[in-house]
């Protein structure tokens, strides 16, 4: 399998959503099989009770994917959600005992993976890899139906506003 069009162009299109199925194939083990469920009980636990909105946005995902996230999470007792006490609009995300034992579980190798990964290429591949997707996600969010997920620190780091 390559991903060249008939012409022999790179297809971009295909290397992305090759490594797509990739990704959620091989991740597809972690955190009772929600891709990035282990990253998403990283954030809560370093920042118990975020805001629901908060942590769509530390994720890069729209609230109704992280909502189906968390309903699955929820589902098997590893997050807990409450209304706020001050504003009952706001919802908060809690990590329970049950995900907090999973979070432990699932970290060594979670990190092992995660070494094996970033040592597949050289540092210098590794940025301009970084550097192209950013360009690509840049111009993805600008097109219609777009969105724009990151919030002004990321803006800023990638050197718009």
């Amino acid at each position: 399998m390559n991903t060249l069009h008939a012409d022999d162009e790179p297809d971009i299109e295909e290397a992305i959503a090759r490594l797509s199925r990739m990704m959620r194939r091989l991740q597809g083990g972690a955190s009772h099989h929600f891709p990035g469920g282990q990253r998403l009980l990283e954030i809560v636990l370093a920042d118990d009770g975020i805001r629901a909105s908060e942590l769509a946005q530390r994720l890069n995902i729209r609230p109704s994917s992280l909502t189906d996230a968390l309903n699955r999470m929820e589902h098997h007792g590893l997050i807990e959600r409450r209304r706020d006490e001050e504003d009952s609009r706001v919802t908060r995300v809690h990590v329970t005992e049950k995900g907090m034992q999973r979070f432990q579980e699932h970290k060594p190798p979670h990190e092992a993976w995660s070494k094996t990964l970033n040592g597949c290429i050289t540092q210098q591949e590794k940025e301009q890899f970084c550097a192209l997707s950013e360009k690509i996600i840049a111009f993805l969010e600008q097109q219609p139906g777009g969105e724009q997920f990151y919030d002004d620190r990321h803006k800023r780091s990638r050197g718009g506003e």
